[in-house]
């Protein structure tokens, strides 16, 4: 701040300390910096001051302008959060709001949906696993991925039960080995 700024306000070097319009080395806190080339504008241009808003008036007639892009980079527009490995929310995170080891929807990563046949899925570290079979049906050859495949009331080969096999002529009719189906 100069000294003639002090002298024609009228205003003393501790009344602007008060007023808190001055700060380390006698330079006015709402000065703006020299102007600079705005990062985030690929022409370079530079960024206009905004006018003083403060009332009453302060030492300076400009405060420094922040660009809108310091809190959201590349011009980010916050939406909510997807899983689609993009920070939608522009909160500098990706995917926070999904837990990839245990979302049914998102296992492992996002968009792998748990989807067994005739079973409910789990998601367990980022893995599809079979939390039950559905009523008469099993995971006979331990392979989450085909889900509960065998249908214990018609398999010829895990009839009732993974394992019993119906031999001999005989079909696996409502879950156990006969010679013909009513």
């Amino acid at each position: 701040m100069s000294e003639s700024f002090r002298i024609s306000s009228g205003l003393s070097r501790a009344s602007l300390l008060v007023s808190g319009a001055l700060i380390a080395g006698g330079v006015a806190a709402c000065d703006p910096p020299p102007a600079t080339p705005d990062a985030a504008v690929s022409d370079d241009a530079f960024t206009p001051p905004m006018a003083d808003a403060f009332v009453p008036p302060d030492a300076a007639t400009t405060d420094a302008y922040v660009p809108p892009d310091v809190f959201f980079p590349d011009g980010c527009a916050p939406v909510a959060e997807t899983c689609n490995m993009a920070d939608d929310d522009c909160d500098v995170r990706t995917d926070e709001d999904f837990d990839l080891t245990t979302d049914l929807a998102n296992c492992g990563m996002c968009g792998n949906a748990c989807m067994l046949a005739n079973a409910t899925p789990s998601c367990v570290a980022s893995r599809c696993e079979i939390a039950t079979c559905d009523m008469g049906f099993d995971d006979c050859n331990s392979m989450p991925g085909d889900g509960c495949e065998a249908n214990l009331r018609t398999d010829n080969a895990n009839c009732g039960r993974c394992g019993d096999v119906c031999m001999g002529g005989r079909m696996c009719c409502r879950g156990m080995c006969r010679f013909s189906c009513p």
